[in-house]
């Protein structure tokens, strides 16, 4: 069945001389929504349009953060731009978001698990050694450009909305809806919010891939006594070994990004 309220009558934005033509919508959040889009000069466009409810903070800090944080491996801004009170940010079309990817094929799924590691690690290590954290790591956050064949092409990391600098991370602020990290529920019991709780993040949609059933939603508790940790252990695989590195609860004995993808590919996973 289609979502009619998915796919809207198309829209044109006239922008200087540059026409912003959207087509249907691909992500909604609380405070944007994203459309599929094309400009004047037939690039493939996700276009973000936030909404009345965000105030124009938002808006200037995502812009800022696509400014300082450009890298092969995270979404591209074309520009931004306001229009009758209402803001925007054009940004390159990169695939679906991994979350809405689902293969049975256990082949497929390792080798989408490896670029998906590779892509996004690079860019958690590039962004944190730049002092930022990105704090929403998520499978929503995560593109995916696959061929007609199911083969990867690539994956970028986008939505820089609630990014921030490392030295404005706030305890107990930064609790994500999707498995937030320890630290995130107790920082006084697993340490302060770091750029560590992008790699656990990472890590968690890593060990997701592994299996054929879906991403999974884990307690508060659950996260807390380290149950994801065990999870990737209780894989007895190499792979799973190396990504429970990342899932300790205390972020003082988890891998950073590079140590993480060192790890990794001396699991022996590494094809390329």
């Amino acid at each position: 069945m289609v979502d009619e309220e998915n796919f809207p009558p198309h829209r044109r934005l006239l922008y200087g001389d540059t026409t912003y033509t959207l087509g249907h919508q691909i992500a909604r959040g609380g405070y944007s929504t994203v459309y599929k889009a094309q400009d004047s000069w037939n690039n493939s466009l996700a276009i973000k349009e936030f909404t009345e409810k965000a105030n124009p903070g938002m808006w200037e800090n995502e812009v800022s953060n696509y400014m300082q944080l450009r890298h092969p491996k995270i979404v591209y801004m074309y520009g931004a731009f306001q229009l009758e009170g209402i803001s925007y940010i054009a940004l390159e079309y990169a695939g679906l978001s991994i979350g809405r990817i689902n293969l049975r094929d256990a082949r497929e799924r390792r080798l989408i698990l490896m670029f998906a590691a590779k892509c996004m690690l690079e860019a958690l290590h590039f962004m944190h050694g730049k002092g930022f954290v990105h704090t929403d790591i998520n499978p929503g956050n995560a593109l995916l450009e696959l061929t007609s064949d199911n083969r990867p092409l690539g994956v970028k990391l986008c939505d820089m909305g609630l990014t921030v600098p490392q030295d404005r991370l706030r305890p107990g602020k930064h609790k994500a809806k999707w498995n937030p990290s320890p630290e995130c529920i107790d920082n006084g019991e697993f340490g302060l919010e770091s750029p560590a709780m992008d790699v656990y993040s990472t890590a968690q949609i890593l060990m997701e891939l592994m299996l054929d059933d879906g991403l999974e939603r884990y307690t508060d508790e659950e996260i807390c006594t380290g149950a994801l940790r065990d999870k990737a252990l209780s894989f007895n695989d190499p792979l799973g070994d190396a990504l429970a590195t990342a899932l300790t609860p205390h972020v003082k004995g988890r891998a950073t990004a590079m140590k993480l993808w060192r790890s990794i590919r001396k699991a022996g996973y590494d094809r390329k």
